[in-house]
């Protein structure tokens, strides 16, 4: 009876603690579905009711503000991550808040001194990137506490601002201009400045100097590393841009944030996981890794036959310059693919402390794919689709190369990786089949 008695407690315990994660994954589930609904479908109704020109700078001023956001967060989310998180070096905390006090001072004189500013696309470009690399690190500080709800509503932010401001556009009392856009962004980023940031300096004069050279050591091989992996998986729109001109550009970011879906995908489980990638073993985040990634197979499929038998039609007046171009989708899907399983390697990465190796495998694809697009421009006609392929097999080239890092420290992910190997050659088989 004292058995069986035991046996039904112990049942009972882990059916309450099974029912309370699964509340709290459901709860995080909804309240990010519904945020992220925003940051979705921001940027497409913007490309309905901005001229494709405006759309242009618009996606080409926000590309640039992502790949600066390492420039600017100095690693610090991955720093926070690694000292305080996994090495609990709770001395250093008021360094992380330190950092962006001072980045808000001097992002905000200039403009105080010159508000032409705000008609300058790499300005604000600066203004997003400062605002989205506060908005990563502070999203990481939660998470690593386990404030997975509240780090989503962070993360969310920038496309916040741009929901509200677009509402405001329909419903015609204020126009949707770059020059507000970047104005709002810089006054809500200085807010979340002294209410986040300004309270939690008190110990700072106490960190010595030798914690903070060894926190930004750390930080370096990240900031090196961040703006030369954003170049190779997200600067499609700058190449377009470069090569072909704006208008090619907002084609492109229109199927971009269609398949932006998926990236919700990455991003949510990425929440779930943050603390595992850091503390877990690798052969359960190989299969749980190997699990989110095809789902996110699935779901391009899926997004793909939606756009492709004109469903999605019956609910969005889609232009007629984006309806003409649907052959882009697929590709960006296998792009959006072969990037979100590099960002989950990169995370595994700086864990192991394997960014020096990193960072010249990037360097080389980089290079590869720069020298590439060059060269064919000046002997034959690049096109949207020529520029994505070219970027989706270098993104895939560094995957291989992220893989063989970790393996040359006995670290196998054999499961992701043949999963990768094999999306990969169905890429190249409809590649052969369609163009």
């Amino acid at each position: 009876m004292l058995t069986t008695s035991y046996m039904k407690n112990k049942i009972i315990a882990f059916s309450r603690q099974y029912n309370n994660q699964l509340k709290g994954v459901v709860g995080l589930i909804t309240i990010f579905m519904v945020l992220k609904s925003v940051a979705y479908f921001a940027p497409l109704i913007l490309s309905q009711i901005a001229t494709t020109f405006v759309y242009g700078e618009f996606e080409y001023s926000l590309n640039i503000g992502l790949i600066l956001i390492s420039v600017f967060s100095f690693g610090l989310p991955g720093s926070f991550a690694y000292f305080v998180m996994k090495h609990k070096r709770d001395e250093l905390i008021p360094v992380f808040h330190w950092h962006f006090v001072i980045l808000s001072v001097l992002i905000t004189l200039p403009v105080i001194f010159f508000p032409s500013l705000l008609s300058n696309n790499w300005y604000g470009a600066l203004v997003i990137g400062v605002a989205l690399a506060d908005q990563a690190l502070v999203s990481a500080i939660l998470k690593s506490s386990g404030k997975n709800a509240f780090s989503v509503v962070i993360d969310t932010g920038i496309y916040l601002v741009l929901g509200a401001l677009i509402t405001l556009d329909l419903l015609n009392i204020l126009a949707f201009s770059k020059e507000l856009w970047f104005l709002t962004i810089l006054i809500v980023f200085n807010i979340f400045v002294a209410f986040t940031h300004y309270s939690k300096l008190n110990g700072i004069s106490k960190v010595s100097k030798k914690a903070i050279r060894e926190l930004y050591g750390f930080g370096f091989l990240i900031l090196l590393s961040g703006p030369l992996i954003m170049l190779v998986t997200n600067s499609t729109r700058i190449y377009l841009e470069q090569f072909l001109g704006l208008e090619s550009v907002s084609i492109y970011s229109f199927y971009f944030r269609v398949a932006t879906l998926l990236l919700i995908i990455y991003r949510v489980s990425y929440i779930l996981l943050f603390r595992k990638i850091f503390l877990e073993e690798h052969k359960k985040l190989d299969l749980w890794i190997t699990i989110i990634m095809i789902m996110i197979g699935v779901s391009g499929v899926v997004l793909t036959l939606l756009f492709y038998f004109d469903i999605l039609g019956y609910f969005f007046n889609i232009d007629n310059i984006y309806k003409s171009n649907f052959h882009l989708l697929p590709l960006v899907v296998f792009q959006t693919f072969f990037w979100i399983n590099s960002a989950f390697l990169e995370g595994l990465i700086v864990r192991e402390r394997l960014l020096r190796k990193f960072v010249l495998v990037i360097f080389s694809f980089l290079t590869l794919l720069v020298s590439y697009l060059y060269v064919y421009s000046q002997y034959y006609v690049l096109t949207i689709q020529h520029i994505i392929i070219a970027n989706t097999l270098i993104i895939f080239g560094m995957v291989l190369g992220q893989y063989f890092i970790l393996a040359q420290k006995k670290i196998y992910y054999r499961k992701s990786l043949v999963l990768n190997i094999s999306i990969a050659l169905v890429y190249l088989v409809y590649l052969n089949f369609t163009f």
